[in-house]
């Protein structure tokens, strides 16, 4: 059992720091959680628009195991995890999580930079968009999630990977990450443009990571006639009064929506993901952009609430 500081939200837009005593069940282990990230998802929760208050937050994180329930068998004190979590509770110092969702991180891996969540959400897309070799892929907005899903398509033997944004700097890093090209939408005809990217074939599948709705018509105008996919890969706050199918069925477009309920197999996906962590497949130096302390969490999430400038992903660190 050890004494341990967590947030909660005790009603919309406020944050309090409480302590209590944690332990694990039989088949938990505890964790000392050294990372959770910021996600735009719980800023429902931050504005009370889902949940019952009090409620405490955070299911991006990972850490160090401190210790074991009597049915643990596969991990052991001391192991570094990334977590795919059953409860929101990873804005705190420990946490209490099932064995059969943590995941043992290789040796070399920077647990600060190693949480599971949001990656095994991109594995989920990459899933639905299904690059095959000599495909054209879109990825429409260069936020985390986006690059994310261009650092995992790079080398997937793809025609080529187009990414679009009205941000220079995040298509920049969108470049240096794996696409072979970019378009700033905002100065450029980004259809016209993509047309000639793809000689006239335009995009096998295309992953829409805004979360505005007025895009979702637009990315008709990216994707080819016949068989292709569109992923709507956000989470969109605002609802869409109008919306015109029609392009989409005219095209015979395939469109999913690979939100994590959509995941017959969470725990392989997780699994998987987790493998890709270790391989290297991902890289976060360009991407974490804010840091914050426990003591920060009002802070961390008035920050994701309105984001400044070079906003890309914010984390918290809870034992820093």
């Amino acid at each position: 059992m050890v004494r341990t500081k967590t947030t909660v939200l005790t009603q919309p837009g406020k944050f309090e720091i409480q302590e209590r005593d944690i332990s694990p069940k039989p088949d938990e282990v505890l964790v000392r959680v050294e990372v959770c990230g910021l996600c735009n998802w719980e800023l429902n929760h931050f504005k009370g628009l889902i949940g019952n208050f009090p409620m405490t937050l955070g299911h991006e994180w990972a850490g160090i195991i401190v210790e074991i329930g009597s049915n643990v068998s596969r991990l052991k004190i001391g192991d570094p995890v990334t977590v795919l979590p059953d409860r929101l509770e990873g804005f705190s110092q420990y946490a209490a999580v099932k064995e059969e969702y943590c995941f043992r991180l290789k040796d070399g891996i920077d647990i600060k930079k190693a949480f599971l969540e949001p990656l095994k959400c991109v594995t989920t897309v990459l899933n639905c968009a299904n690059p095959t070799a000599g495909d054209y892929g879109v990825i429409v907005g260069c936020g985390p999630m986006g690059l994310w899903c261009t650092q995992a398509l790079k080398g997937q033997l793809l025609a080529g990977l187009i990414a679009i944004d009205v941000d220079d700097e995040k298509l920049a890093l969108a470049k240096k990450m794996g696409a072979c090209a970019v378009i700033n939408s905002s100065s450029e005809d980004a259809p016209r443009r993509l047309k000639e990217l793809t000689d006239g074939h335009m995009a096998d599948f295309v992953i829409e990571g805004t979360g505005l709705p007025a895009l979702m018509e637009t990315c008709a105008d990216y994707i080819k006639s016949g068989p292709a996919r569109l992923c709507i890969m956000s989470y969109y706050e605002a609802g869409m009064k109008d919306f015109d199918f029609r392009k989409f069925l005219d095209k015979g477009t395939t469109i999913f929506t690979p939100h994590p309920v959509s995941d017959a197999l969470p725990l392989d996906t997780a699994r998987r993901t987790a493998a890709l962590i270790n391989n290297g497949t991902y890289h976060m130096e360009d991407i974490i952009s804010h840091t914050f302390g426990l003591d920060e969490i009002q802070k961390a999430f008035e920050t994701l609430s309105h984001k400044p400038k070079g906003f890309i992903k914010g984390v918290v660190y809870p034992n820093d």
